[in-house]
């Protein structure tokens, strides 16, 4: 008898055999609408940013690339590359990436969030790899897709909003879980401003970027 093929796990060419066990399995998503003041120009430069617009490469066909948005090998810079997670408000220890699909259900497992992951109010990421060029620009395309898809939800608590995203794949007729992170509305708008330089928001950061 012939032996089965062997699947190739998140596009490294990383030989693994897909096991139900391996993933967390999405539930139904539902979204809760957390009020009209939520619905605001922030919010419509978020979504347009990134979702409709996502510098990622894998799935955005209308991207604002960084190099298009005027920065010079942004990725080579610690300096960049640290100032990215902190506007988002998160660090090393709250920000997970995982090389493999497979190993996000046992990096999620060491949070111990489980099913109250939906009432934290701190920002966390954790992620599987989605074929970016790094684990930032896969943090971007695992937003532009929870958005796209539906997979997000907000919550408001003390003059905050908190998105919770999700990302998923279907994997021999099972919806698993790849990604989950909370990330706050303002931390989304730093972010937003500093990467198309806003109003001197890439101020210190004048080497990486493109003078014409």
């Amino acid at each position: 008898m012939a032996r089965k093929k062997r699947k190739t796990d998140n596009l490294k060419g990383q030989k693994y055999r897909f096991e139900v066990n391996d993933f967390i399995l999405a539930e139904d998503w539902s979204y809760t609408k957390p009020g009209r003041q939520f619905f605001d120009d922030d919010l419509l430069r978020i979504i347009d940013f990134f979702c409709l617009h996502s510098p990622c490469k894998q799935g955005s066909y209308s991207g604002l690339t960084l190099d298009m948005l005027g920065w010079r090998n942004p990725w080579n810079s610690s300096r960049f590359r640290n100032r990215f997670i902190e506007l988002l408000g998160l660090s090393e220890e709250s920000f997970i990436y995982c090389d493999y699909q497979h190993c996000f259900k046992k990096e999620w497992e060491k949070l111990g969030l489980h099913t109250d992951y939906l009432s934290m109010r701190h920002p966390y990421a954790v992620i599987a790899a989605a074929g970016e060029s790094n684990r930032y620009m896969d943090l971007l395309h695992r937003i532009r897709n929870s958005f796209a898809h539906g997979r997000f939800t907000v919550a408001g608590d003390h003059g905050e909003y908190y998105f919770y995203f999700e990302d998923v794949k279907e994997t021999n007729g099972s919806t698993c879980v790849l990604a989950r992170a909370c990330l706050t509305k303002s931390g989304m708008s730093r972010l937003l401003a500093f990467l198309t330089r806003e109003k001197g928001s890439a101020a210190g950061f004048e080497s990486i970027i493109e003078t014409h």
